[in-house]
């Protein structure tokens, strides 16, 4: 994820109001054809620079799609397609896009809400992170093994066997909060498949608690 701010060498406009910006952006989504868009902002920006389409996070972060490029056919916008996005990100040359940074609409990072049910969990709660952004093509089992690690500060499959997930409600209804356990075989799932948004909350512990 990339913070939505600009830089010398990077920009990211969306709706702009600079008439600069505002022609650029209003150029850019006159065509749904991607050689229109990669041509017209490279006359802009600079034959060297990387642009790439972005989608803006909750936590108000750019979560990058792809990278538009000029393709050897003459197509149109696809998954790129700036009019579901509307965020482009300029890399001006010699900036380049960091390679720690996953992109691709299937690593779209989601926004958990974490509560750890575990006996003494109040006395980990300083250095506990209870907000995580994790794509949602990873598995329960997976975000499970994560947290397990981060409260336990190592891996013990033993213990692990022994922990669950399952899915909040917060809200108080009737004076009762309800929470839904996961089962073994939902762990093989993606959060995505598991259909998880961004705000939801998840609780981890063990079965003698929570």
């Amino acid at each position: 994820m990339l913070n939505s701010t600009n830089s010398d060498n990077v920009r990211h406009f969306k709706n702009p109001t600079s008439k600069k910006h505002y022609s650029i952006w209003k150029k850019c989504f006159s065509s749904s054809n991607i050689n229109d868009h990669v041509l017209f902002i490279k006359d802009v920006y600079g034959k060297e620079s990387h642009f790439y389409v972005a989608k803006k996070l909750r936590s108000g972060q750019l979560h990058i799609i792809s990278e538009l490029i000029s393709p050897d056919d003459d197509i149109t916008l696809d998954k790129n397609d700036l009019s579901n996005y509307r965020n482009i990100i300029v890399f001006k040359y010699p900036s380049t896009l960091p390679d720690t940074v996953v992109q691709g609409e299937e690593f779209e990072p989601i926004m958990l809400n974490i509560v750890y049910g575990f006996p003494d969990a109040q006395m980990h709660a300083s250095r506990l992170q209870t907000t995580r952004h994790i794509s949602k093509n990873t598995t329960l089992f997976e975000l499970k093994e994560i947290l397990f690690r981060d409260y336990y500060q190592y891996d013990d499959e033993q213990i692990l066997r022994q922990v669950r997930m399952g899915k909040l409600n917060l809200e108080e209804k009737n004076n009762r909060k309800s929470r839904r356990e996961y089962k073994i075989d939902e762990e093989k799932q993606t959060l995505a498949q598991l259909h998880l948004h961004d705000g939801d909350t998840l609780g981890i512990d063990n079965k003698n608690s929570l």
